[in-house]
């Protein structure tokens, strides 16, 4: 009886050890394996998962085999997958296993979570083997994904947008150029920048370095590199990066700077490592590609607008730090160009546009065997400035051979004083573009630098000069708007050999006041005399009575000691460097000088409120940012640039326009005795300003000025034109002025 029971109890047990499925212990230990491996991998328990492997996928040695892995190379494999997608889960289901004792395949949907690419899901199959009744998983990458091979590595690149160029009308200011890109086959000569080797009794086999150094200076010295450690910062970055089976581009020239001879100079230098047996054959080991590693900025017009276009440049390390600076994505990188100056420089984050990425499976020769995202670039967009191209070359002609000698300089800003558009500008010497993104030598940049008048200064809008009498027209309007002086007052008081010593104002202590000689002086003095005779007199004996109070707070009012609005970063102009000032400082300031400065810029736009109803425009250079939207239209983002903004609104009263701008045409007026009557615009009438001050210790040179706007015209024909010149102060000099604005206002006839 109990020996039955026993039987029941035994029968008993054996079928509840037979699994329903039909599956046998075999099977199911097979697919527990693979999903406790996918459990070691989701949790990043490497050191286990690997574990799980069979021993001819395992290399325990760290001897490189074939179709074999290390446990460090393992885990890499997988951290690199999470780093690269940023993924912050991995799922897997629809778990299905076939096979017997010996071997098992299971097969399962795995999901990468990705904060890049989203959700990637992909079919896999997995081989589990049973030795000696211990189970084991078959791994190779394409465990990873299902493309991926043994020698396969995941890689992501940048892709870099187009950058905008920079119009005026029509006509390409700023333009991007393909590149010749001098590359280096990595795997073929990294070997030659390990450790050198010695023999057993320690002495040196092959100081391959040395050999590689030779290559790297080859390669410099044909394309002119002046510091060939950048190329070997490429190489070492690149094998850092893990690109050590590729290409990379160690220079990046332009194609005209290389004859057919340095291609093949270039493209030979693989004999640099062929051995002393003279049956080797040399190492292809350096290309030449042109127009398919991106392109170069050109500047057309080179000197052109220098000032204004501005020019990009290689990030060094220093700029680096600073552009990507609170930068999280789309950083720049020391492949990166960006702009230094003028548009280039103020215009750099919609001018570059927004990097791309491909993350993708690379194959042992550096090819793309599959591509897991890509977000494309986004090029920058297309800068268009208000620029009249012709009237621009005009202008630039007329620098050239008006002014002479490298004693003179200057800057002109030709702008339409109602819209505050910019029509043409320069600052005089100018340079050319392109010596400085094609790479200029050290002599050359030596010479830029201590060239006496500086061409490389931006005189528009770095240059702060005393306006002198072309501010006498604001004193002037002041006195009237302050109930000071009215266009009947006039000056009476003693002038002795064209000096004044004020008596109504205490004490006076300091130098006497001053007006240039001449001879006809309108009489009497009175506000439209001192107008066109430019008195200093008349106008210092305003501001006395004016007050500094009244006087500081119109310098105010009209902007003078503010930060100007402008395309381009302007210094900031200034009515005192101190508090209060002293009776001689305050006569002086009534006249544009004491210690008053401005930039060329900034006094054309405050001039601009005699043309423009007391307004003082926002001067614009830029009329827009353009790009292609998703239907193909070329179209401008930022309509809004083309519209006129007021900085300063009711500078002046319409009133005080009215009674100071026929005073300001009499200036100019050939018939009568103005400092402006060399002018002579025949087309239009000119209400116009001179003014001169004199600098230096010596007081040798000095800062000659016109500013004059057509009368009377139609919208289209609106224009003002200020002048400004830094020459000696001699006599041959004081017309140039008269010939450059005269050009510039004439209508001409289309």
């Amino acid at each position: 009886m109990i020996k039955r029971y026993i039987s029941i109890i035994l029968i008993i047990i054996t079928l509840a050890l037979v699994p329903l499925s039909g599956c046998s212990k075999s099977t199911s230990s097979g697919q527990a394996v693979c999903v406790q491996f996918l459990d070691f991998i989701k949790a990043e328990n490497y050191d286990a998962a690997f574990e799980l492997l069979a021993s001819s996928v395992k290399n325990t040695s760290g001897k490189s085999q074939s179709k074999r892995v290390t446990k460090t190379e393992f885990a890499n494999f997988y951290k690199r997958l999470r780093e690269v997608l940023d993924i912050t889960d991995i799922r897997y289901s629809s778990v299905t296993s076939t096979g017997g004792d010996n071997a098992v395949r299971v097969g399962f949907t795995m999901t990468y979570v990705s904060n890049i690419c989203g959700e990637i899901s992909d079919d896999f199959v997995m081989t589990a083997r049973n030795k000696l009744d211990s189970w084991t998983v078959d791994w190779s990458p394409a465990l990873i994904f299902p493309e991926m091979h043994w020698g396969d590595s995941l890689q992501v690149s940048t892709l870099y947008p187009e950058r905008g160029e920079i119009f005026a009308g029509k006509d390409l200011l700023a333009k991007n150029d393909d590149s010749a890109a001098i590359t280096l086959d990595v795997s073929k000569v990294k070997t030659y920048f390990d450790k050198p080797s010695y023999d057993s009794d320690g002495n040196l086999i092959e100081d391959k370095r040395t050999l590689a150094d030779t290559v790297i200076n080859r390669i410099a010295s044909i394309v002119y590199i002046e510091k060939p450690e950048s190329i070997v910062n490429r190489i070492e970055m690149a094998k850092k990066n893990g690109y050590d089976n590729i290409s990379i581009t160690v220079a990046t020239v332009y194609p005209d700077t290389l004859s057919q001879d340095m291609i093949d100079e270039l493209e030979g230098i693989g004999e640099y490592f062929s051995s002393d047996d003279e049956n080797a054959n040399a190492i292809k080991c350096v290309s030449v590609e042109i127009g398919k590693y991106g392109s170069l900025r050109e500047y057309p017009y080179k000197n052109m607008l220098a000032h204004i276009i501005g020019y990009v440049d290689n990030v060094d390390s220093e700029r680096l730090e600073a552009l990507n600076k609170d930068r999280t994505e789309n950083l720049y990188t020391s492949d990166s160009v960006a702009g230094v100056s003028g548009i280039e420089a103020a215009y750099e984050n919609e001018l570059r546009g927004t990097n791309g990425k491909r993350i993708y499976i690379m194959n042992s020769d550096g090819g793309n065997r599959q591509t897991i995202y890509e977000e494309k670039a986004h090029n920058g967009l297309d800068v268009h400035l208000t620029i009249d191209i012709e009237l621009q070359k005009r202008l630039e002609d007329l620098m050239q051979y008006t002014l002479y000698g490298d004693d003179t300089a200057g800057a002109v800003v030709v702008m339409n004083p109602k819209t505050g558009e910019i029509n043409a500008m320069t600052s005089f010497p100018s340079y050319d573009l392109n010596s400085f993104t094609r790479g200029i030598s050290a002599t050359d940049y030596k010479a830029l630098t201590t060239q006496k008048n500086t061409p490389l200064f931006n005189r528009l809008t770095r240059g702060l000069y005393p306006p002198g009498s072309v501010f006498k027209p604001f004193t002037a309007a002041l006195a009237l708007e302050s109930g000071t002086l009215n266009t009947s007052y006039v000056f009476r008081e003693k002038i002795e050999n064209d000096y004044w010593i004020p008596e109504n104002f205490g004490l006076w202590t300091w130098s006497a006041i001053k007006r240039t000689k001449m001879t006809d002086r309108a009489e009497p003095l009175n506000m439209h005399n001192a107008i066109i005779n430019s008195d200093n007199i008349y106008f210092a004996n305003a501001a006395l009575l004016i007050g500094e109070e009244k006087f500081r707070a119109f310098a105010q009012k009209i902007g003078l000691g503010e930060s100007f609005d402008f395309d381009l970063n302007v210094l900031k102009s200034q009515f005192s460097q101190k508090g209060e000032l002293t009776p001689k400082e305050l006569a002086d300031s009534g006249y544009g000088q004491a210690e008053m400065l401005i930039t060329p810029i900034q006094m054309a736009a405050t001039f601009s409120a005699f043309a423009n109803n007391g307004n003082i425009p926002v001067p614009r250079v830029v009329e827009g940012l353009y790009e292609d939207d998703e239907n193909g239209e070329y179209v401008n983002t930022t309509p809004e640039k083309s519209e006129s903004r007021i900085w300063r609104e009711g500078i002046i009263s319409l009133s005080s326009i009215r009674t100071i701008e026929p005073m300001l045409k009499d200036v100019v007026d050939p018939r009568l005795n103005g400092t402006g009557r060399r002018l002579r615009v025949t087309s239009c009438v000119v209400a116009g300003k001179t003014g001169t001050a004199q600098i230096g210790d010596d007081k040798n040179r000095e800062i000659s000025w016109f500013v004059g706007y057509r009368t009377g015209v139609s919208a289209d024909d609106e224009r003002l034109v200020l002048v400004m010149l830094e020459v000696p102060a001699d006599s041959e000099y004081s017309t140039l002025k008269f010939v450059i604005a005269k050009d510039l206002l004439e209508i001409k006839n289309n």
